[in-house]
């Protein structure tokens, strides 16, 4: 069995999409190797549910507000979602654990962890890469963030020299296009309750789900209320 170190900004879950997208694929390493899995934790988070003996929890390190404000200081010139969660004595903790363990692969899970890879010397690192975020900041707070995110992006990238895995085609373009990597593409999830549902009734009204707590999710639904839903008919329901 082999002995993977999992670095994941979240704790592990079905609370979001990509939460549940780590908790299965963790879920599904350890099936045939030994998994140290380290998180950050906010203290609202509810706890990591372990599914296999293979699964160690090594470290939850503590989140909150006033620690990413300090970490962010510690690193000025790189944009702040790259750098709330990193800082020196972090770093320390993770070098000493990679060099007590020998592990044979670090994933790194989520953008917000990549900056680790920078200052982690191994032969085998892996980005699972959840959003470009250039991309993603192109399209909130008119795009005004977009060059500072890609220059921060493409130095993590570039510097990591890691592998790196997206979840689409169109990512894996926008990674070549704006950073010259090539990136692999992996298949996302579907959780299993999800697979074996089927609606009883099919109403006249439209669904509209996603974590909304993300700007570019409720501009989105904002900019539908505002300029398509007066146009719609009264016998038609959105529900959100």
């Amino acid at each position: 069995m082999k002995k993977i170190l999992y670095i994941t900004a979240f704790v592990p879950s079905k609370t979001s999409a990509g939460e549940n997208f780590s908790r299965q694929l963790i879920d599904d390493i350890a099936r045939e190797n030994i998994v140290d899995l380290v998180f950050f934790r906010y203290s609202s988070d509810s706890d990591f549910i372990r599914n296999s003996e293979n699964i160690k929890i090594v470290r939850q390190f503590k989140n909150n507000s006033f620690i990413k404000f300090l970490n962010c200081l510690m690193f000025p010139f790189f944009f702040p979602l790259f750098t709330v969660r990193f800082n020196i004595s972090r770093l320390l903790f993770l070098r000493k654990l990679i060099t007590r363990n020998n592990y044979d692969t670090i994933l790194m899970d989520f953008s917000q962890t990549f900056i680790y890879s920078v200052f982690i010397s191994h032969k085998h690192i892996i980005l699972n890469c959840h959003d470009v975020i250039a991309q993603r900041y192109s399209r909130i707070y008119g795009g005004l963030f977009k060059p500072f995110v890609t220059f921060t992006e493409n130095t993590i990238f570039n510097k990591s020299k890691a592998i790196i895995f997206c979840h689409s085609h169109k990512d894996k373009r926008l990674i070549h296009d704006l950073y010259g990597i090539e990136a692999n593409v992996t298949s996302l999830y579907f959780d299993k309750t999800v697979k074996e549902t089927f609606p009883d009734y099919c109403g006249n009204y439209f669904v509209f789900f996603a974590n909304w707590r993300r700007p570019d999710n409720s501009d989105g639904l904002k900019w539908f209320l505002k300029s398509v839903y007066p146009f719609l008919g009264n016998d038609l329901y959105v529900k959100i």
